[in-house]
């Protein structure tokens, strides 16, 4: 998603450490976390520019993979396989990215990750509000779009796992009018 340049900028002064709530858990030596980033298995996300992540298997013959499908705040949809990080911990994870980052997780957002889905949630977000924002612009409105498809996508179970409902949804949107009126 970045330039190499713009990617060294971003890092310049972020400290990567190792996550304490995972410290007896298989997964603790792949997760780290800094102000703005996570680094999953060697996978960098920023928090601010990924709305959605879903962990599923990949499998070949000889071996097992994590497979990581990650969508951006532009509705584009990236896919990375690791095959240090296992599926097993996947639920620990979205917790966590949730709790940290906002980050949905799971069945939400268009996510299973059926083209057809993604595609109609990337419509639907160039169709919002949004959709003349360039990328970075978008960044600054992610909370606001995480509700605006959970609102549209999420199921009732999904909204209350995430507790989502009106409440949040407008307090995401005030903070971001908010955030607006600062930079003015």
């Amino acid at each position: 998603m970045l330039s190499k340049t713009e990617l060294n900028k971003m890092l310049g002064d972020e400290d990567f450490q190792g996550i304490e709530k995972f410290k007896e858990m298989s997964i603790y030596p792949y997760v780290k976390e800094s102000r703005n980033w996570f680094w999953i298995g060697g996978l960098l996300l920023h928090k601010k520019m990924v709305v959605a992540i879903d962990f599923g298997l990949r499998t070949s013959p000889n071996h097992m993979h994590s497979q990581i499908k990650l969508m951006y705040v532009d509705g584009e949809v990236g896919e990375i396989i690791l095959s240090d990080l296992y599926y097993e911990r996947s639920t620990e994870l979205y917790g966590y990215l949730w709790k940290k980052a906002g980050i949905l997780g799971g069945n939400v957002a268009g996510i299973p990750w059926y083209r057809k889905n993604t595609e109609i949630a990337r419509e639907y977000l160039n169709n919002s509000k949004f959709g003349k924002k360039d990328f970075y612009e978008k960044m600054e409105h992610v909370d606001e779009i995480r509700m605006l498809l959970m609102e549209k996508f999420g199921d009732e179970e999904d909204k209350i796992k995430y507790q989502i409902g009106e409440e949040k949804a407008s307090k995401a949107i005030r903070q971001g009018r908010n955030r607006k009126s600062i930079r003015k």
